[in-house]
């Protein structure tokens, strides 16, 4: 397997990983109504895609984001 089939194929099991992840917490907040679905749905942007976002620069050799970026 080339460099680039195998970046994309561990690619995607970061997202995978990281959505399966955010299913539960959804799923969970939904349990418990609007209000804590509109809580959990701004607590995600730092906690689940922005460390998405720096495994997915880290693979492909780029630099974390920047503070305040996500």
């Amino acid at each position: 397997m080339n460099t680039n089939e195998n970046q994309a194929r561990l690619a995607y099991e970061i997202i995978r990983k990281t959505a399966n992840k955010n299913t539960v917490i959804q799923a969970a907040s939904g349990f418990f109504g609007f209000i804590a679905t509109i809580g959990v749905d701004i607590a995600v942007i730092p906690t689940i895609y922005g460390p998405l976002l720096d495994d997915l620069r880290a693979l492909y050799g780029h630099p974390e984001t920047p503070n305040g970026t996500v």
